[in-house]
């Protein structure tokens, strides 16, 4: 055989085994590889409009402004333009507050604050006892309620300040026509709220 020859064909050799070498690496490379797990909101539009979209937006426009991760007691966010339509057990936002960024806020912290009762019953049953006796002709969920607010009104001041948060509050509750009683209680007696919730261990960290 030619030298020639024989040292194009060991040069072929060498460049398929290194061919193969490469191919090898990729593959492995490639099933070693997993998608990122998602760190922040999963947010889905039902039955996508301009307010889903919108409210999407400025929802994600949120959480990148504020670390909203304190508050994820789900990460799993719906949104629909039908008030009728809240699948279970999934959060699941309207779309009122699609151009009001702060208003969207306290919706979103409402409704997480509504996770974190459910992941806190037993804990919750004393403070809901005392708050009967608080306001007794107040129904079962308006105690429940009191609490959920509370704790999206200090959510609230934790994010925008105590200034922009009672301004938020109000505007819910006088333009809004959200919870009047309750979001009332909250900005009227809310040492007297917070002094029970603080006797149970009930207000979440960061707060």
């Amino acid at each position: 055989m030619p030298s020639g020859t024989f040292i194009t064909q060991v040069c072929y050799c060498f460049k398929m085994k290194s061919f193969f070498l490469i191919i090898i690496f990729i593959s492995i490379s490639c099933s070693s590889h997993r998608e990122p797990t998602p760190t922040g909101l999963i947010i889905v539009e039902i039955n996508p409009d301009k307010g889903t979209y919108l409210t999407k937006q400025n929802l994600q426009q949120l959480e990148q402004v504020y670390d909203l991760s304190p508050f994820f007691y789900t990460r799993k966010v719906l949104i629909s333009s039908d008030v009728n339509s809240h699948p279970a057990p999934d959060l699941t936002l309207t779309t009122h507050f699609a151009e009001n960024p702060r208003k969207l806020l306290a919706a979103w912290l409402h409704e997480e604050f509504y996770w974190w009762t459910e992941q806190n019953k037993a804990k919750l049953a004393p403070v809901l006892k005392e708050l009967q006796n608080i306001y007794p002709r107040a129904s079962g969920h308006a105690h429940l309620l009191l609490i959920i607010c509370n704790l999206e009104f200090k959510a609230l001041s934790y994010y925008l300040g105590d200034k922009e948060a009672k301004k938020t509050i109000n505007d819910l509750m006088k333009k809004d026509r959200l919870f009047p009683w309750t979001y009332y209680q909250v900005l009227n007696r809310n040492a007297e709220i917070t002094k029970l919730m603080n006797k149970y261990d009930l207000i979440p960290a960061p707060l």
